[in-house]
Formats: C-alpha cells, sequence, structure tokens
C-alpha cells in the first residue's frame, strides 16, 4: 500500500514595507529599518482553505494544533529561508532533529509535526516571474494599514501570494516530484528518464580533477565611464548549447603525459606550462580566476576545448605538457536539452509562463550536480541543554547559541558524502568559456564580457539567430560606466514607454534607460555612473540579511569604489 504523501501548505507574511533613505527621513523613521512582520497567511492547497494570523503566537499555535499535527503538512515559503518568513518563527524549530541548511538559508525543519521547505530551492526565480499581484507597500505602514480599505487590499495580496505559490508548487511536484533542490531534481529527471545511472567519482579523483573545474568568464576590458556607439550580445542558453556536445563521463580517468590524437583533444583535461595571451583561465593563490595576457610563463590546467581555441587562435605558446586526463567514456545530454528546449517552444506558444520557466530552470541546473562537493555541505542540529554531550559525541561541534538552546554542526560522515563527476561540469564550464573567447576576438572594441554575454563597439563578426548556441542582440548603446566586475551601467540608445522599458529589465536614469549589474548592492544608473568616474557611493541596503548565525537580521553598508582593472582587448 504507497504511502499517503503530505499535503502541501504555503506560508506567506507582510512586513512593514523597505523604505530608501529619503522616504525614512520624510517619515521620521530611524534608516535602516528592520521590517518587522505583522500579518500571516497559511493556505491549504488541496482543500482550498486560508487562515490568517495577526501574531506569531498564533501562527505557530495554529500549527502545533491538534488539526496541523494530524495533517503533518510540508509547508512552503518562497525565500522563507533568508527572511522573515521563518526566521521569526526559529525559536520554535524542534529540537534534537536535523535541519537543513542550503547555501546559507534555512532549507528543511519542523516545528511539532510540520515540515518546513523553502520553495526557492527548488524554483531559484522570484514568484513575480510567474504570477503576482501588484500593490502600494505604502499602505503597510502601521499608521495606515489596519484601514478597512487598506486591510482588506494587504489581506488578499497575501492570500494570492499563498495561492500562486502553491499551484507552482503542485504543478512542479507532479511533474517532477517532491526533491528539496532544484540540481537534484535535475539529475534525477534525466537519471530516469534516459535510463543513466549517474556516476560516482572517488574523492581522491575528485581533487584530482578539481583545479580543471572553474566558472565563468567575467572581464572588464575597459573601465570608467565613455559616449561611444556599442551593442551588447547574448548567448541563447550557453550552458545547454554546451552539453549538446560529448563530454567525459568516466568516473576514473587515464593518465597519460601525451596528447591524444586530435579528435579526442575537446574532451580530456590538459596539465601544461606555457605562455597564454588572454585565453586560459588560471587560479591565483588567492582564490581569484584571471585570465593572464603578460607574457608570464604559468602552469595551467585547462580542459581540450579550451587548449585547442587557444592554439586555433595564436594565443598559447606550449612549453611542456605536463600531465593529460582521458576518459573512456563519454556523454551527451543532447536528448535532455533538446527536450526541454522543444518544451520551452510549445510553452512559449501556448503562453504557458510556468512551462517555460520550469525548461529553462531544467536546461541549466543539471551540469552543476557533477560538480557537487560534499565536503562543503554540513549537518546541523538544535541541541537542548539535556542533549548537548549527546551530540557532541557524536562529532557534531556547537556553532552559536540558538535561543534556549545551541546550533551544531558537523561535515557530512562519509558514507554520506557523494561525489558525481567534476571532470563532466569542467568540460561543459570550459566548452562555453572557449567559445565565448573565441566570439571575443571575432569583435572589435570589446568593452565588458561575462560568460555568455558581451560588450563591444562592432559584434558583426559573431554568428547571431535565434538558434540554441547562437548569439541575439540584447540592446544597442551609446553609453557605458564600467566600474567593476558584476558594476557596470549601459545606456540604450533608444526611447522606450516605461512599462516596456521594465521589460527589458532597464532602469531609469540620467539620459534614459539602462541596463545595469551591481551584484551584492542595489545602486541607481547614476550612482554606478559616480563610480565609474571615480567617485564613493556610501552604500546603505534597505533589506536586511538574515542569517542562522545571528539572532536578529543585519544591515551591511559599504562604501563602493571603482575596481576594474581594464585591459588590453
Amino acid at each position: 500500500m504507497a504511502r499517503k504523501k503530505r499535503p502541501i501548505w504555503t506560508l506567506d507574511c507582510e512586513t512593514d514595507p523597505f523604505l530608501t533613505k529619503e522616504d525614512a527621513e520624510k517619515r521620521g523613521i530611524p534608516y535602516p529599518r528592520d521590517p518587522k512582520p505583522f500579518l500571516w497567511g497559511i493556505y491549504e492547497g488541496k482543500k482550498e482553505q486560508y487562515h490568517e494570523f495577526r501574531e506569531v503566537a498564533e501562527v505557530l499555535a495554529f500549527l502545533t494544533g491538534e488539526y496541523a499535527s494530524g495533517e503533518k503538512p510540508i509547508v512552503y515559503a518562497h525565500n522563507g529561508g533568508k527572511f522573515a518568513d521563518y526566521h521569526a518563527l526559529r525559536f520554535a524549530i524542534n529540537t534534537d532533529e536535523p535541519i537543513m541548511v542550503i547555501s546559507g538559508r534555512l532549507g528543511k525543519f519542523r516545528i511539532g509535526e510540520c515540515e518546513f521547505r523553502d520553495s526557492l530551492n527548488i524554483i531559484p526565480v522570484g514568484l513575480a516571474s510567474f504570477q503576482k499581484d501588484e500593490i502600494d507597500y505604502s499602505i503597510m505602514e502601521a499608521d495606515v494599514r489596519w484601514e478597512a480599505g487598506n486591510y482588506a487590499k494587504i489581506s488578499a495580496y497575501m492570500r494570492n501570494d499563498c495561492v500562486y505559490l502553491f499551484n507552482v508548487i503542485a504543478e512542479y511536484h507532479n511533474r517532477f516530484g517532491r526533491g528539496l533542490t532544484q540540481a537534484g531534481a535535475s539529475m534525477r529527471y534525466w537519471a530516469k528518464k534516459y535510463d543513466k545511472k549517474p556516476p560516482k567519482q572517488s574523492a581522491a579523483n575528485f581533487e584530482r580533477l578539481k583545479p580543471f573545474y572553474y566558472g565563468g568568464r567575467v572581464e572588464c576590458f575597459k573601465s570608467g565611464y565613455k559616449e561611444v556607439p556599442f551593442t551588447v550580445v547574448d548567448i541563447n542558453s550557453a550552458y545547454p548549447r554546451a552539453m549538446l556536445e560529448q563530454h567525459p563521463f568516466s568516473a576514473v580517468p587515464d593518465l597519460s603525459s601525451t596528447l591524444p590524437k586530435k579528435a579526442d583533444i575537446p574532451q580530456s583535461m590538459i596539465d601544461l606550462v606555457g605562455v597564454s595571451r588572454g585565453a586560459l583561465p588560471y587560479r591565483e593563490d588567492s582564490g581569484k580566476l584571471i585570465f593572464p595576457n603578460d607574457d608570464e610563463p604559468r602552469r595551467y590546467t585547462v580542459t581540450g576545448w579550451e587548449y585547442l581555441a587557444a592554439l586555433e587562435l595564436g594565443d598559447l605558446d606550449v612549453f611542456d605538457i605536463e600531465q593529460v586526463y582521458t576518459f573512456p567514456e563519454l556523454v551527451s545530454f543532447k536528448d535532455y536539452i533538446e527536450d526541454f528546449y522543444n518544451q520551452r517552444l510549445v510553452a512559449k506558444a501556448n503562453g504557458d509562463k510556468t512551462g517555460d520557466i520550469f525548461a529553462k530552470l531544467f536546461m541549466n541546473s543539471l551540469y552543476g550536480k557533477f560538480a557537487s562537493d560534499p565536503l562543503k555541505y554540513k549537518e546541523w542540529v538544535i541541541a537542548s541543554d539535556d542533549t548537548y554531550f549527546e551530540w557532541a559525541a557524536k562529532g557534531f561541534v556547537p556553532e552559536r547559541p540558538w535561543h534556549e538552546n545551541y546550533l551544531f554542526k558537523r561535515g557530512l560522515p562519509v558514507e554520506r558524502q557523494r561525489y558525481y563527476n567534476i571532470a563532466t561540469a569542467a568540460s561543459i564550464t570550459g566548452y562555453v568559456r572557449a567559445f565565448l573567447y573565441r566570439s571575443l576576438r571575432a569583435c572589435k572594441g570589446v568593452i565588458y564580457c561575462d560568460t555568455d554575454s558581451i560588450a563591444a563597439e562592432d559584434v558583426s563578426g559573431l554568428h547571431q539567430g535565434k538558434e540554441l548556441g547562437l548569439w541575439k542582440r540584447e540592446i544597442d548603446c551609446k553609453a557605458y560606466a564600467v566600474a567593476g566586475k558584476k558594476l557596470y551601467a549601459f545606456l540604450d540608445r533608444n526611447s522606450y514607454a516605461p512599462a516596456d522599458a521594465e521589460k527589458k529589465g532597464l532602469e531609469r536614469g540620467t539620459g534614459g534607460y539602462w541596463k545595469t549589474a551591481c551584484k551584492g548592492v542595489d545602486l541607481s544608473p547614476d550612482e554606478i555612473v559616480a563610480v565609474a568616474k571615480g567617485g564613493t557611493v556610501e552604500y546603505a541596503p534597505r533589506v536586511p540579511t538574515y542569517s542562522i548565525l545571528k539572532d536578529e537580521p543585519v544591515f551591511t553598508s559599504r562604501a563602493v569604489r571603482m575596481t576594474a582593472e581594464p585591459i588590453a582587448a
């Protein structure tokens, strides 16, 4: 007899609005403000029942009461693990049983008989990507929120958010099961549908091949502010395109000191000494990834894709081949990628936003699972006074006090450490870097690149089109402000209606609409321009950071300055 599945509930809370510094000053409110929850909603999806609460105590009474205990639901909140939704409840998390922390967020825990999960781990995009109502957040201020008209709007808005989230999760579960993470769901889907057994690599081989695995390529070829015509282009699904090729799959590689025949070089891993002129990745002792172009001999560990691209473009002088790893068994994810690519086409044609987003997520999340490093994962538990020494005897180490208890952690036991094949992921990312480098060399007046995009004055040498892996023109610009990696503003040369600019992800600034990037901070186009011109912007975030290592959310301010180190394109 099949075990009855636990029902799915969704949870949301509304908090004090996030204020700008100017708004806070106008209202006489200290800045920044810790946004406190004032309204909670829980939606029982299958039963279409909705419950609303004004106090945390009421929420917990419901969740630990006889009704919820009998239902034993799985409760989801979107980004709850790094926001007030779950952190306001953290003091009530069950002690003496495992909790799961994924990328710093509370990913899974229990309160009473209810299990809580953060849906951002399986659907790593904002809920607004699917469906979300609009609301004037100013009506959530304490002095007006309980007015009849405002309260009705806030209540309806929160209820709809709970319903929308449930609908998305229900559809996801129907298609892909109830896994905890998107990467894990992708691996299971690929293995089951295509009758593949995921490789199992030894820890020793993982460490041996780890030096060949890098991320993307982000570089500032120019810095500062300049008015000049240029174009920004993107690759249509860079990593999915790479996955159409053959890649290493053998868990145990063959080792040699000589290169294989040319046809087999792309799927090999090459340890060499030579001079690279901007073609090959190199990780400094600090961990920083660079692409040297200074005529200095170095020892490089690279994929065959990059090795061939560098040689063919005349940008590599090889002094010695130290080691070469080859793989008797190769794998292509062609069927998997084309399956989801076709699903995207059908979804777009039918106006199925959910199907489109799901297909995109699965196209882009599988390869990274092959590089999973279990040494980075931890087991966590909240120990009570009575069990403190019991958990310590099991190898758990006290991390910090946790309200009236203690937060413990330990590394994964050896029997739970699962390595897949980091060479597979290394080859896929290497293919993308090699393709990007060939494309950079085909452009003129390169300003900036970021793994799957290029900003350059002349991109006519690129093969452009709508097909997978080809370049597409994103915007035409008339000025740039490059202040650092992931910190730039490009001024679109066209005019837009505000709604059209928003759809394109552009922000209003001096001179028009700008395409911006500002990782780790939230700057306006004008502020990025100021930094690119040599100024300093004192950044104070409106939104706090929630951490399991802090009792209260924190606001981390910083001075943003120019960090770009321009290189010759």
